[in-house]
């Protein structure tokens, strides 16, 4: 392994648990946030070839903010 890399896993060895948890629940933001960007992407060409109609695109990108929000509050309340 690279110094880099063995530096890194004794910062997190060495971290508490809140560090820890707070590194984690940014790693399940990130993941989250790439998922509603890859299915908003995938659907934006859909509508730009006319296969999905503007509505359909909008209650699909409100639905996944309200998604977004609910796990949001889920996920940050301690």
């Amino acid at each position: 392994m690279s110094s880099a890399v063995s530096q890194a896993f004794n910062i997190g060895a060495n971290s508490t648990a809140s560090e820890s948890s707070i590194l984690i629940l940014s790693f399940t933001f990130a993941s989250l946030l790439m998922v509603i960007a890859y299915i908003a992407l995938h659907l934006f060409k859909e509508l730009k070839d006319g296969k999905l109609k503007v509505g359909k695109f909008l209650a699909i990108l409100l639905k996944m903010s309200f998604l977004f929000a609910i796990l949001s509050y889920f996920l940050l309340r301690r």
